[in-house]
């Protein structure tokens, strides 16, 4: 055991388990890294000491760790008796509840070659001066209390501190108010990941200021930082994560996208010109212009913007929009509702749900590239100047409104324009590609000129939020007959539905059922499937189903 090289964890004497210091001492040959648990079953710096770290020249990384609920007057003597080699490359030191730090770690550092340190849950009066290891690398500050302030003058700052710094964390410093740093530009400059969170009073960090070069910064993270004043977001075209939180708005960008939650700092489009997707929620103004050089984004989401969006028709590179619950989204100028364009032809996905401006079919009448296309509670909304070509390339149509639109349904009001526009234009039966077809008028779907149009390629139908108490009339169970590529047919929040369709049952492909909010359905379909179908049923079923 004495010729022991590696040893990752020690953890000090416990009732059941655990060993004596003085057995570590033993360990001549010991390397690498090695983190000692359970310092505070430690008493006297005698019995540290016998631990012989200064003497283990093979360690890299050291971490010494006492436990959380424990405070002894001797545990600044205990430290002080862990002193490390002086090449030791890498410390962290962990609720050490002493009120001074280690006289290794104090006034001329002895561990000047150093390159990370890592101090969590102490309390000390006076902390190292960090700003002598010219090493340094990585710097981890959580869960102190009494952390006032770094600057020149303390700690050791000079203008060469930090120039090789790469990674800093702060994190729940309560106190923490300020970190000045000096006049140095090359100070900061190889930072790869920056963290701070839960510093509330902390107003002033050097690695924000606009002197500083970010080549090499990856990770930025700002969480719960209220008074840290920030540059326009994000200030690098070089970060791979950007995570800003500022009470409950927020911003939030990594590789695959970017989300701005009601945040209202500046925003610098310019270094965001490898985005692809883009969510705003709660935001009240964009720059339409910066956001217009946005090559590379192929997919928008707006959520309770109020704000009119106006030249969205000039965004070509745009191939998904969603849109929710912004009201004034389409009050286009007099102009634009006149040119009838709201969007790009090339857009392939369209989502528009509980938006109250969209008033006309006729805004949409240029999107016959669409592939999927989504309505849901747009209740002002009409056939007006609907154009059928646009269902032309559709695999996906989802049209209905809940329970709180039910004056009216757009779905029927659509498929009525349907059958007009199969006679007038004489399209062929195999005209239609949907694949998917949810909407919220179950008479609207099931007449046989519809069902014809959908037979060869309809796969998935569901009926939603559909307030007909009248059960299935001939006519439509013959229509849905026709339906043969259905593998799922659902039936959801239909609360006055009294019966299933007969026609369920002729259907040589049904695979799944699925019946939820329908509580006045009593019974199935009589007779065999030609399939044995999965079946859902949701908990608001009669209980005689």
């Amino acid at each position: 055991m004495k010729c022991l090289r590696e040893l990752k964890q020690f953890c000090v004497q416990k009732e059941s388990a655990g060993f004596e210091l003085s057995e570590l001492g033993e360990l001549t040959e010991l390397g690498g890294e090695l983190n000692i648990h359970n310092l505070e079953k430690v008493a006297t710096k005698e019995d540290a000491t016998t631990a012989k770290l200064l003497y283990k020249r093979d360690l890299k990384e050291l971490s010494l760790v006492w436990g959380t609920y424990h405070k002894h007057s001797t545990e600044s003597d205990v430290l002080d008796g862990l002193q490390p080699h002086d090449k030791l490359g890498a410390l962290r030191i962990i609720n050490h509840g002493g009120t001074t730090g280690p006289s290794w770690l104090s006034g001329d550092i002895s561990i000047k070659m150093l390159g990370s340190i890592h101090l969590e849950g102490v309390s000390w009066g006076t902390f190292p001066p960090f700003g002598q290891l010219l090493h340094l690398t990585s710097l981890t500050l959580i869960n102190i209390s009494v952390l006032h302030e770094i600057k020149p003058g303390i700690f050791g700052v000079t203008d060469k501190s930090f120039e090789h710094l790469k990674r800093v964390v702060l994190g729940n410093l309560p106190e923490f108010i300020e970190w000045i740093g000096g006049a140095n530009v090359h100070s900061f400059s190889r930072l790869e990941d920056i963290s701070c969170r839960d510093c509330p009073n902390l107003c002033a960090v050097p690695f924000l200021e606009c002197s500083v070069s970010y080549a090499n910064l990856t990770h930025f993270c700002i969480v719960g930082c209220p008074k840290l004043s920030l540059p326009p977001m994000p200030h690098t075209s070089t970060l791979k994560l950007l995570k800003v939180g500022l009470s409950s708005t927020d911003l939030y960008y990594d590789e695959r996208g970017m989300v701005i939650n009601g945040y209202s700092g500046g925003l610098a489009f310019h270094n965001l010109h490898k985005v692809k997707r883009l969510t705003l929620r709660d935001v009240p103004h964009i720059p339409w212009t910066e956001l217009s050089n946005q090559k590379s984004l192929t997919r928008l989401c707006a959520i309770r913007c109020g704000i009119t969006w106006h030249g969205l028709q000039n965004f070509t590179w745009l191939r998904y929009v969603i849109v929710e619950d912004c009201g004034n989204f389409f009050r286009w100028p007099i102009e634009a509702a006149r040119a009838n364009k709201s969007f790009a032809a090339s857009l392939k996905k369209l989502d528009i749900e509980g938006e109250s401006s969209l008033k006309s079919m006729a805004l949409l009448s240029t999107l016959t590239c669409l592939t999927d296309l989504r309505l849901v509670n747009s209740k002002n909304l009409t056939v007006d100047g609907f154009n059928p070509l646009t269902r032309l390339n559709l695999h996906r149509l989802v049209v209905f409104n809940t329970e709180d639109c039910l004056s009216r349904s757009i779905s029927a009001d659509l498929f009525s324009e349907l059958v007009v526009a199969r006679t007038n234009l004489s399209l062929p039966v195999g005209s239609f590609q949907s694949r998917e077809l949810t909407v919220g008028c179950i008479s609207a779907v099931l007449v046989a000129p519809i069902c014809t149009l959908l037979a060869a390629t309809l796969e998935y139908l569901e009926f939603r939020h559909d307030q007909r108490p009248e059960s299935f009339t001939g006519e439509e169970d013959r229509a849905l007959q026709l339906l043969t590529s259905l593998s799922y047919v659902g039936f959801m929040y239909c609360p006055n539905l009294p019966t299933l369709p007969q026609g369920l049952h002729s259907l040589p492909h049904l695979h799944n059922l699925h019946i939820i909010g329908c509580p006045q359905i009593r019974s199935m379909p009589q007779g065999p499937f030609p399939t044995t179908p999965q079946f859902l049923f949701g908990s608001e079923l009669s209980s005689e189903l």
